[in-house]
C-alpha cells in the first residue's frame, strides 16, 4: 500500500519523527482542549486552569510552528513545485495541507490570549472566539491525520 508522504515521514527515524511531528503537538492539543472545556464550563477568565490552558497553548504553538516549518519547507513546497517528485494523489496533498492549515487555529488561540488583544476586555467574546479557533484546530488536525491513513490508489481516486 503506497503511504502518503506525511505517513512516510512519521514512520522514518522511529520514534523521534512520530514524537516531534505528531505526539508533542497532539499532546498539547489535548491539554488545551481539556482545559478549554473546564474554563468554558466555569466561565473563568483567570485561574489555575486558564494558566495551564495558556501555557499549553503557547507550548503547542511553538511546537507546531516548528512542525509547520519543517513539513512546509521539506515536503509540501518541494512536492508542489518540483516536476520530478509528485504528490501520491489528491488525498496525499489534502492530508498534509489540512494538517498544515490547522496552524491557523494555534495562531488564532494565541492571538486572543495576547495582552494587547482587544478581546481581553471582553472575556465572554474572547472565550467564544478562542473556542472557535480550537474547533478549527481540532477539525483540521483530525481530518488531516485521517486522510494521512488513506490510500488514494485503493480508493480508485
Amino acid at each position: 500500500m503506497p503511504d502518503s508522504h506525511f505517513w512516510d515521514l512519521l514512520s522514518a527515524n522511529q520514534p523521534w519523527n512520530l514524537f516531534f511531528y505528531f505526539g508533542l503537538p497532539m499532546a498539547m492539543l489535548l491539554v488545551v482542549t481539556a482545559t478549554e472545556l473546564i474554563v468554558l464550563y466555569r466561565q473563568e477568565s483567570v485561574g489555575a486552569w486558564k494558566t495551564v490552558n495558556m501555557i499549553a497553548g503557547y507550548l503547542g504553538t511553538i511546537a507546531f510552528a516548528w512542525v509547520f516549518y519543517q513539513l512546509f519547507s521539506k515536503i509540501w513546497l518541494p512536492l508542489t513545485l518540483h516536476t520530478t517528485v509528485r504528490w501520491r494523489g489528491w488525498i496525499d496533498f489534502t492530508a498534509l495541507t489540512t494538517y498544515l492549515g490547522s496552524f491557523v487555529g494555534w495562531l488564532g488561540m494565541i492571538a486572543t490570549d495576547l495582552p494587547w488583544s482587544s478581546l481581553r476586555k471582553q472575556p465572554k467574546r474572547r472565550l467564544l472566539i478562542h473556542a472557535g479557533f480550537l474547533g478549527w484546530l481540532l477539525s483540521l488536525t483530525f481530518v488531516g491525520l485521517f486522510l494521512t491513513l488513506l490510500d488514494s490508489h485503493s480508493l480508485g481516486l
